[in-house]
């Protein structure tokens, strides 16, 4: 009985047992310890516990030029080190390298860790059967135990491909174009992107414009473009430093006339139509800001004259090149 009891608490007391204690160094916005302590955890399907570590954990998170890595070293409770990985994480966000880190560690933990294995003992021959007299007495053959089956510990599996997070971001930037307004124009411009999982760039962007004033008779008259367009892209580059979409864009808006000094000349408003290819550019400032240009070529698909008439004569003022090009320079935020 006192041998029995003794098993059960031996038992009792190994499952448990603390699976391990972490020592973890990363950058800033990455996952904390305590975070990562608990998303292995649930991978292991263990709670948390007062009693001493069966194993203790170092992580160290390093930042690279395509993303992140980390690297685990595993020491037993006597201070020999039983277990090392490394891994790599590609993104700019640290936050994504918790679920494929806790995998990881917590396959390492279930390969290493102790498990208290008591071995089957030998079952003893069976009894030869009692000769009859006079019957020759035939030795048994004898039995050959058969070898229990090494326990083959599972090799740790590289962690499943992570699909890269879809990004959004939202810009504002300083436009300037050659082409489209008398001279050049200039104005401003919001731009809003969609990056779905590293691969398609989807935006949206509106701009206002100003041109230069034209003269005709004793009067003048401005011009003004606002307008709005679509972008779509496909990453062709994409490091820690810079990133490089080349783009196709749709514009639409209307032209808009501001005459000035005429009596009968009254403001016209005209509707554009554009089409355009380009490169988007991106370079990180800090976490979730960065700097991006994107100069463009466009093809003006509907171009109007423009003429003012005062006193029986007609003034030409402008009409859009048909071909013509745009720069916007700016700065954007990613939503983590």
């Amino acid at each position: 009985m006192a041998g029995a009891w003794f098993m059960c608490v031996s038992w009792a007391a190994s499952a448990h047992a603390e699976p391990f204690d972490l020592a973890w160094t990363a950058p800033e916005g990455c996952p904390s310890r305590e975070e990562m302590v608990a998303a292995t955890r649930a991978r292991l399907g263990e709670r948390e516990t007062t009693a001493p570590p069966e194993l203790f954990v170092r992580g160290d998170v390093t930042t690279q030029k395509d993303g992140f890595a980390i690297t685990f070293l595993v020491k037993d409770a006597a201070g020999a080190e039983v277990g090392e990985r490394e891994m790599h994480v590609q993104g700019r966000s640290c936050r994504a390298l918790e679920e494929p880190a806790a995998l990881v560690l917590a396959t390492m933990i279930s390969v290493v860790r102790p498990r208290a294995e008591t071995p089957a003992a030998p079952l003893p021959p069976a009894p030869a059967p009692a000769s009859e007299p006079g019957a020759q007495d035939v030795p048994p053959a004898p039995v050959t135990p058969t070898p229990a089956p090494a326990s083959r510990a599972p090799k740790p599996g590289a962690p499943p491909a992570r699909t890269p997070p879809s990004r959004r971001a939202l810009g504002a930037a300083g436009v300037a174009s050659v082409g489209l307004l008398p001279r050049a124009g200039f104005g401003g411009a919001l731009r809003t992107s969609y990056l779905v999982r590293s691969q398609l760039l989807i935006g949206l962007e509106t701009s206002f414009e100003v041109g230069a004033s034209v003269n005709a008779g004793r009067g003048e008259v401005g011009f003004q473009l606002l307008s709005a367009s679509i972008l779509a892209g496909v990453p062709i580059l994409q490091t820690a430093k810079v990133e490089i979409f080349p783009v196709v864009t749709v514009r639409g808006g209307v032209l808009r006339t501001m005459p000035r000094g005429f009596q009968l000349v009254k403001a016209e408003v005209h509707p554009m139509a554009l089409a355009g290819a380009g490169a988007l550019l991106r370079a990180p400032l800090a976490p979730q800001l960065y700097a991006e240009a994107l100069p463009q070529a466009e093809v003006a698909l509907i171009r109007d004259v423009f003429h003012a008439s005062e006193a029986r004569t007609t003034y030409f003022l402008h009409q859009p090149s048909l071909l013509g090009a745009r720069l916007t320079v700016g700065f954007g935020y990613e939503f983590p």
